[in-house]
């Protein structure tokens, strides 16, 4: 077993709660308005991009097959499409800088609800991973969350930023097309916040073993 520590760290047992509210969030656009989804997701956006930032990266100590996936591509698919229900309009976008843009002047067009789900998928399969409570496994997934985090959906958390900042702010964006949509009252916020408390609280006891 690993001697390595970073997994119970500060900075990791931070990042495992805010990931993990960041996750459930997801799972539960439907209880949202699409202003209130928009202006949460502005929040814990940059919330996540800092928390994973300041993570050291540890050296891998099993091969890619011990890691195991928990979300489906039909999992991914269905939030894919739940979140550009409730975005609407507004989902579409275009993304002014990529790897593919440095060989190439034209902008492509993507999806916020697309870059929502593939950074949900690894962040689920991380805290899946981690609840395990194998210190080797914990230790890989964190290692393969952090190089995702640098060479992939770092990259689209910031794109979407953009655009849904756009969204949020343009005068021209229709807050009307989710007209069925409520904000989450109170009780859904506590019961959410003592999700994430127990969450860290039962990293922090592994640290104390």
């Amino acid at each position: 077993m690993s001697d390595n520590k970073e997994i119970y760290s500060k900075d990791v047992i931070e990042f495992v709660t805010v990931a993990a509210e960041f996750s459930k969030f997801l799972e539960s656009a439907s209880v949202f308005s699409k202003r209130d989804y928009i202006s949460k997701l502005l929040k814990l956006l940059p919330l996540l991009y800092l928390k994973t930032s300041l993570i050291n990266k540890p050296e891998t100590l099993l091969d890619d097959e011990y890691l195991e996936t928990f979300v489906s591509e039909t999992e991914y698919e269905m939030l894919r499409q739940e979140i550009a229900a409730k975005i609407g309009t507004s989902d579409s976008y275009l993304e002014i800088y990529t790897q593919d843009m440095e060989v190439s002047d034209e902008a492509n067009a993507t999806n916020i609800s697309e870059d929502l789900a593939d950074i949900y998928q690894d962040i689920k399969n991380f805290l899946m991973r981690f609840q395990v409570g194998n210190e080797d496994v914990m230790n890989d997934a964190l290692a393969e969350l952090i190089e995702n985090f640098r060479t992939y959906w770092g990259q689209r958390l910031v794109n979407c930023m953009r655009a849904l900042h756009n969204a949020f702010y343009a005068p021209e964006t229709d807050w009307e097309e989710d007209e069925d949509g409520k904000t989450a009252d109170s009780d859904d916020d506590e019961e959410e916040e003592a999700g994430n408390e127990r969450m860290s609280n039962k990293f922090l006891n592994f640290q104390k073993k």
